[in-house]
């Protein structure tokens, strides 16, 4: 109430439009999927770390013929791992396209 004249002012109060709503529900979904395929991949990277620790043990323990078979086993394990450095800088660049555009939604409420 306006102390002045004892009337009530009406001032509009920002709310999402049904398509807005659903556009963040959806973001909401997407970020939730995100963070999972983020943890698979890090318990991918902590598996490799073990696996890579593994094989320098025996590396040190093995003859040279054995050694290749190690040397092997780590080039492949360098390999998974820049795929998940891959796969995670994808993820990083979907968050960060969903935090635009869900503060782009919120800019538009009126």
């Amino acid at each position: 109430m306006n102390a002045d004249d004892d009337q009530v002012v009406d001032y509009p109060i920002p709310t999402l439009n049904n398509e807005q709503l659903e556009l963040l529900m959806q973001l909401r979904v997407r970020r939730a999927r995100q963070l999972d395929a983020c943890r698979a991949i890090m318990r991918q990277a902590k598996i490799i770390i073990q696996r890579t620790e593994f094989v320098i043990a025996q590396y040190a323990q093995f003859s040279q013929g054995a050694c290749r078979a190690c040397l092997h086993a780590l080039f492949r394990l360098e390999e998974t791992m820049d795929a998940l450095v891959t796969d995670m800088a994808a993820l990083w660049a979907q968050e960060q396209w969903t935090r635009t555009l869900e503060a782009e939604i919120w800019q538009q409420v009126e």
